[in-house]
């Protein structure tokens, strides 16, 4: 199941982060290992979608829907768009842990005869991979122009191109 892979996953990005690796090595590791995750979590709330008569992402249209309105609401309701540096990776992978224990126990308790349990454990996994698809959205955003910066000069100043600095 791919629960089983997951908890694997989390350590071997928390051990890579831990290295001494130059910047640009440690950043492609990291969204690497967020990417890896994501796509097991989102594996495992596809694969629920068969335990559930509706699906815990149903409101949104699709679980691609849920994903981005998700992502786009935690990355800007935190106001991490102008300062993605303030996302702590090392602590939302710890959280990513502990929420994957519970999902994994209410799948158990479904599998088990608690229907309800399955929308409880899709729930908990889908939030997690919105959040790992906020972190690798903060990881690219560095690399690209800054939002706060309207594409120009610094950030928060508007630059007029006819006027002399």
């Amino acid at each position: 199941m791919v629960f089983s892979k997951l908890g694997g996953v989390a350590a071997r990005a928390i051990a890579s982060a831990r290295g001494d690796a130059p910047p640009e090595t440690a950043l492609h590791a990291a969204r690497d290992a967020w990417l890896v995750l994501a796509t097991h979590e989102y594996a495992a709330v596809v694969a629920i979608d068969g335990h559930l008569e509706r699906p815990t992402w149903e409101r949104f249209g699709s679980v691609t829907g849920a994903i981005v309105d998700g992502a786009a609401n935690v990355v800007c309701g935190a106001r991490l768009a102008s300062r993605p540096s303030a996302f702590r990776h090392s602590s939302a992978w710890r959280h990513q842990t502990v929420a994957l224990t519970y999902a994994l126990e209410a799948y158990i308790i479904g599998l088990r005869g608690g229907t309800p349990s399955f929308g409880r454990a899709q729930l908990i996994v889908l939030t997690r991979l919105i959040r790992a698809v906020a972190a690798i959205a903060l990881l690219d955003l560095p690399r690209t122009t800054s939002l706060a910066s309207n594409g120009h000069g610094k950030p928060g100043h508007d630059h007029d191109p006819d006027k002399e600095e």
